[in-house]
């Protein structure tokens, strides 16, 4: 094992939900949201070779080009979400591990009536909240449940992907903006050709994409995407200051159309619970809500909230309340059903003997690998 596969082993023997390595500075777990600094250094060089052997020779040059690369790839058979950066010490990892199954609204803790949201034909469903409060967990379960409950044809456009989903009464098909689409627009207008009855949209980073993405809610498909935002008013905010004036009154309206619901959550320790746990506010698209919208009153919407209990609304403070009335938690690697999450999950690969990998023809056969075609290459590059 090399130093970066024997640092991921500890963080996950750990319960990690992150690990930080750098050179010639001490590594660092995340447990439970607090940052544990370890005993010891990461040597210069071997932190070095050993990320150089994981990426291929373009992203490597484009590592070096822009001085920072995220990339997902499996790491002592833990799926990881690596982000390499350059430092004023050298080179340094943050690196998100996940588990290999996906997450289901049970394991995540998460209210039950947030399984509704999955019941629409179309619409726009935005999961916000800050960077590390669980927003891609919460979207996987939600596609989980998709896949579990129904049949659909489902694009995911992530950057990168954070958890490989298998299908089973769906069909999922999961593409990595930077590899296998150029940026969320492209991957956007691709998908809208493609036959789709749910879009996951990883993040709406740019007005062109949040407008393409209420576009596709709008034209009869269920769309899931994240935002950074601190509220669900300020989510709705966010994307109706966009767009030019010239064009808010237009978005209100599609907004307003399409908007299933808006989910902001944080991640906070429960000591009774012994882990953290989402706390959420959500609005649900109501009359009352899409016509807040529709007329630009979206200060309006908090104390719609606070008057939406019966449409399974939730204040922060509400959301609490629910939470202190709970006794039994799901821990975090335990499934709900260990045969559906066995056809559901993907495991870390198998590697097969190198005559069985590369045929007759010198073409590396790649089928039945649930593994990034980049980190393969790059992995025989390396021995050949």
């Amino acid at each position: 094992m090399d130093i970066i596969e024997i640092w991921v082993q500890r963080a996950h023997n750990a319960h990690a939900s992150d690990l930080h390595l750098e050179a010639n500075v001490s590594p660092a777990f995340r447990v439970r949201g607090s940052l544990i600094i370890q005993e010891g250094v990461c040597p210069s060089r071997k932190l070095v070779h050993s990320i150089r052997s994981r990426l291929s020779e373009e992203q490597w040059r484009d590592f070096h080009d822009k001085k920072s690369l995220d990339v997902s790839m499996f790491i002592a058979r833990v799926r990881c979400r690596v982000n390499v950066f350059q430092t004023a010490k050298g080179v340094a990892l943050s690196i998100r591990l996940f588990r290999s199954a996906a997450p289901t609204i049970k394991s995540l803790n998460l209210h039950p009536t947030i399984k509704d949201l999955v019941d629409h034909d179309f619409g726009l469903v935005l999961i916000c909240g800050a960077t590390g409060s669980g927003k891609s967990s919460t979207l996987a379960a939600l596609i989980q449940e998709i896949n579990r409950t129904r049949t659909s044809q489902i694009i995911t456009l992530e950057n990168p992907i954070e958890y490989m989903i298998r299908s089973n009464k769906s069909l999922i098909r999961q593409r990595e903006v930077g590899r296998d689409t150029p940026s969320f627009g492209k991957g956007l207008n691709d998908a809208l050709r493609q036959d789709p009855d749910v879009i996951l949209v990883g993040e709406m980073r740019t007005s062109e994409t949040m407008i393409r993405t209420i576009e596709a809610a709008e034209t009869g498909h269920l769309v899931f995407s994240t935002l950074h935002a601190s509220s669900c008013v300020e989510a709705i905010q966010r994307l109706v200051s966009s767009v030019p004036d010239s064009s808010r009154n237009s978005v209100q309206a599609q907004l307003a159309d399409c908007l299933v619901a808006v989910v902001c959550q944080r991640l906070v320790y429960l000591p009774k619970a012994k882990q953290r746990i989402p706390e959420c506010s959500i609005v649900r698209g109501n009359h009352a809500v899409k016509n807040c919208i529709r007329t630009g009153q979206i200060h309006r919407l908090h104390s719609i909230m606070e008057t939406g209990r019966s449409d399974h609304m939730f204040t922060l403070d509400r959301y609490r309340e629910w939470i202190k009335e709970q006794n039994a938690f799901s821990k975090p690697l335990e499934v709900e059903d260990i045969q559906e999450q066995n056809r559901a999950q993907i495991n870390p690969p198998q590697r097969r003997n190198k005559e069985n990998r590369i045929t007759t023809d010198g073409i590396l056969d790649l089928d039945g690998v649930e593994e990034d075609p980049a980190s393969i290459l790059a992995r025989y590059r390396k021995k050949h």
